[in-house]
């Protein structure tokens, strides 16, 4: 363990969209990462959606604001959520100003970036990406460019797994397993797949998630699995699917670390993220549903071929994904000054091709200046031109 003067003291700003804050998926995916991660961490915890839905934006920035000034974080610690809105920017400048350092964490990103995504970017210390390679290296290529001072960082995989390997081996009792909300892109491939797989004699098994097609925001009410049955569920399954819902958001599913470091074989879809971050042998893909259907049952006919992809994918995980190294190498980054934020090699260096190549933007950014003169322009912005006078 890492030895500190004093411990790091840490206010989570817990996002309670469904359930209570201790079962949402950003506790295991976040808080009890930096909890557990080998520093000796004081944290409070303050769920400001709650004030958000009931008293409104005001009472829910003065609120958490008194929740800072009472536990006197060295960092606050804030999930972004496309629900309900977020604290306003106000009351992030308001923090910074009062010393705790912001870490904010998008969970799920668009190609064309949100106004919240910008606003964040604008007032927080640390920005990490739950999902998307190309929303990082757009937000670390920005904070370059600009010399913003925000550190931007990927924490897809860096995910805090308390049961990776169960006791005794469990019977594996479900032959395909999609976990997670049932509505969009996902919704097709079951229907797709189900008639088709059992033709073959094998049963296509669908739970967990938030949403589904009829209720949408009520779905969980259904579907919806506490953290040890998603767990059991994962290694009880043959082959556990990791697809899209959103074609507007073809990104890496974090369900896909949390399926291999229990060691089950992961299918997932062949998105361009996918290709960059995820080995082959280790992580099957498939670019069609055809091909989804063809890989399972090659998969499910293959016992021995699937449990040395089984093998190999835990140990990549394990080998890649520690989430004590990040995150205690980020909070001594943040608080202390020591280091630099913790990357992949592969992320560092497609930062630099990036920055070889920011001579292709020039057209672009000609095109974004003249925009921005224009619309100064017409809002009157320039001064006119003052008077010659009289000699």
């Amino acid at each position: 363990m890492y030895t500190l003067q004093r411990a790091i003291r840490v206010l989570f700003l817990n996002l309670e969209n469904y359930v209570d804050f201790t079962q949402e998926s950003q506790n295991y995916l976040l808080r009890l990462p930096i909890i557990h991660c080998g520093l000796e961490i004081e944290h409070a915890d303050y769920s400001h959606q709650r004030d958000l839905k009931t008293h409104g934006i005001a009472t829910a920035d003065e609120r958490a604001l008194e929740a800072v000034r009472q536990f006197r974080p060295d960092v606050v610690v804030h999930s972004h959520t496309w629900r309900y809105g977020d604290l306003s920017p106000a009351f992030f400048r308001a923090v910074r100003d009062m010393g705790p350092k912001i870490v904010s964490c998008i969970w799920d990103t668009f190609v064309f970036p949100a106004w919240a995504e910008i606003q964040l970017f604008q007032n927080a210390d640390c920005i990490l990406i739950g999902d998307s390679l190309n929303t990082y290296l757009r937000l670390r290529s920005l904070a370059a460019i600009m010399k913003h001072p925000v550190t931007i960082g990927l924490c897809v995989g860096q995910y805090y797994i308390p049961d990776p390997q169960p006791p005794t081996e469990e019977q594996k009792v479900y032959d395909v397993t999609i976990l997670g909300s049932l509505f969009g892109e996902r919704l097709k491939l079951a229907r797709y797949l189900e008639p088709r797989l059992a033709e073959r004699g094998i049963k296509l098994h669908t739970i967990g998630g938030m949403y589904n097609e009829e209720q949408k925001e009520l779905g969980y009410r259904e579907t919806w699995l506490d953290w040890d049955s998603y767990a059991k569920i994962i290694r009880q399954s043959k082959i556990c699917l990791s697809s899209q819902n959103d074609t507007q958001r073809m990104r890496i599913k974090g369900k896909v670390f949390e399926i291999a470091a229990r060691g089950t074989l992961c299918l997932t879809d062949a998105n361009r993220d996918a290709q960059r971050m995820l080995p082959a042998d280790v992580i099957p893909l498939y670019t069609t549903f055809e091909d989804c259907f063809e890989k399972i049952c090659f998969f499910l006919g293959r016992n021995d071929l699937r449990s040395e992809i089984e093998r190999r994918a835990q140990r990549w995980v394990q080998d890649n994904f520690n989430s004590s190294h990040f995150y205690s190498g980020l909070l001594r980054f943040l608080v202390f000054g020591e280091g630099e934020c913790p990357t992949a090699s592969f992320l560092d260096n497609e930062f630099r091709l990036l920055m070889q190549q920011k001579h292709l933007m020039l057209p672009a950014a000609a095109d974004l200046v003249s925009a921005h003169i224009e619309l100064l322009d017409r809002e009157g912005i320039f001064p006119a031109a003052k008077p010659l006078g009289r000699d």
